[in-house]
């Protein structure tokens, strides 16, 4: 067997979502998401690629100033880390612009809330799926293509794990892909 000259390896894109509004009306909210944004990202990582972390994109103005980025990062796909409730203005310009394929992600941190001690504050951190359709609706709407949506939970959720892991490797296929070039010697 020939050996792998090359380790194989991705740029991976990820990118938190959320809606700006909250941060001042529930305090902690964005750096408990952001936390789970981090679990996210080792899960990534975890698959021997390399992460390109964009943050949180809350708002509209914060997509615009991230897809430049994007453009710039050479990324081979993306992960749209659906971290709570957000409006398809902070989704419109990334799915419009980026021409690569992407990836919905949304795992909610618990199995189930506890409806006892339930609020307002924890429902936020358990929105992971809330707007995964108003985002499909959007890519539809431009004729974009969001190629898979992974839906679980954050944590013990081998399901969820193995297809980021196959998105990890699609990713790797295609980042060998990039600029290669294919000859073909004798008669067709």
């Amino acid at each position: 067997m020939i050996g792998r000259i090359k380790k194989r390896t991705a740029r991976i894109g990820v990118f938190g979502v959320g809606h700006g509004v909250y941060w001042d009306q529930f305090e902690g909210l964005l750096d408990t998401l952001m936390g789970f944004h981090e679990v996210f990202k080792k899960k990534v990582a975890e698959n021997q690629v390399e992460v390109i972390d964009f943050g949180m994109v809350d708002g509209s103005e914060r997509s615009y100033e991230v897809l430049e980025e994007m453009k710039g990062s050479r990324i081979d796909i993306l992960f749209v880390n659906m971290l709570t409730y957000a409006t398809s203005s902070v989704f419109a310009p990334i799915v419009r612009n980026m021409n690569i394929p992407m990836v919905m992600v949304a795992l909610q941190p618990r199995d189930r809330m506890d409806y006892n001690t339930a609020n307002t504050r924890q429902q936020l951190e358990n929105d992971n799926v809330c707007s995964v359709a108003e985002f499909a609706g959007v890519a539809i709407r431009f004729g974009k293509k969001v190629n898979d949506i992974i839906i679980g939970t954050l944590y013990n959720d081998p399901e969820a794990d193995m297809e980021i892991a196959r998105w990890c490797n699609i990713a790797k296929v295609l980042h060998d892909l990039k600029g290669v070039r294919f000859g073909l010697m004798g008669h067709v």
